[in-house]
C-alpha cells in the first residue's frame, strides 16, 4: 500500500506528458483526476466499511464483486475485513451465560480459554460488562501471557470440538454454542464447552499449545 504514493506520483507525470501540447490538456487533465476521484469513490467500500450490512451486499454484487478472504477460509455474504467485526458481541455474552450459572467457588477458579485472539479479545473487551476475568489463550500474544493462576480445576474453552478436550480433562460437557449473523462461517456455531479436573497441570502442558500463525 505505501507503494501507491510513488505510483501516484509516477503515474500523474506520465498524464502530465501524454497530454502536453494538446488542444484542451487542461480540461482533459481535469476530467481524468475527476473520473479517477469516481472511480476510487465507488470502490471506496469494497476496502473501508463505510456502508452498513444491508445495503454493503447488495452494493458490492451491483459491481460484481464477491465475497473474498485475504487468508483463503470461506466466507458468506461478506468478505473477511468485514465479517471479522461481528459476532463478539454474541461470543462474550454466551460464555458469560456460562460462567454466571457456576457456583461462586468455581468461579473463582474458572479460566476462559480462547483457541484464536479474536475469541480472546472479545472476552477481554466484552466481557468486562458481564464480570467475566480476562481470557487466556494459546494463539500468538495470548500464548505468551501464559495461563497466569489457573491450573485447569475448571476450564470454559471457546471453540474447538468435544473429542478435542476429552482426552485432557475428567468431564467435558457442551455448555452452549454462539451463533453470529453475518461472522466468518468458522466463528458461526462456535461450541462453548465446560470443562473440569484437567488431568496434569495447565501450567507444565502450557509449552505444548503454543499456536502461532
Amino acid at each position: 500500500s505505501p507503494a501507491y504514493t510513488v505510483l501516484w506520483a509516477s503515474g500523474s507525470v506520465w498524464l502530465e506528458s501524454l497530454t502536453a501540447g494538446t488542444r484542451y490538456a487542461r480540461a482533459l487533465r481535469i476530467g481524468l483526476c475527476f473520473l479517477i476521484i469516481f472511480v476510487l469513490i465507488a470502490l471506496m467500500p469494497l476496502a473501508v466499511p463505510l456502508l452498513p450490512v444491508e445495503k454493503f451486499i447488495p452494493y458490492s454484487r451491483a459491481l460484481g464483486f464477491e465475497p473474498s478472504s485475504n487468508e483463503g477460509k470461506e466466507v458468506s455474504a461478506l468478505p473477511q475485513f468485514y465479517a471479522d467485526m461481528f459476532g463478539w458481541k454474541e461470543k462474550a455474552a454466551s460464555v458469560a451465560a456460562v460462567y454466571n450459572a457456576l457456583p461462586e467457588a468455581d468461579r473463582e477458579k474458572c479460566a476462559i480459554f480462547g483457541n484464536n485472539y479474536g475469541r480472546c479479545g472479545a472476552i477481554d473487551y466484552y466481557g468486562k460488562a458481564y464480570g467475566l476475568p480476562k481470557a487466556i489463550g494459546n494463539h500468538n500474544n495470548y500464548w505468551v501471557w501464559g495461563p497466569r493462576h489457573y491450573t485447569g480445576e475448571v476450564v470454559i474453552i471457546m471453540g474447538g470440538s468435544y473429542e478435542d478436550h476429552v482426552e485432557s480433562f475428567e468431564t467435558v460437557e457442551l455448555a452452549a454454542v454462539s451463533g453470529c449473523d453475518y461472522c466468518m462461517p468458522y466463528e458461526d456455531d462456535m461450541k462453548i464447552f465446560l470443562c473440569r479436573g484437567l488431568k496434569a497441570r495447565l501450567s507444565d502442558v502450557w509449552s505444548t499449545e503454543k499456536h502461532y500463525d
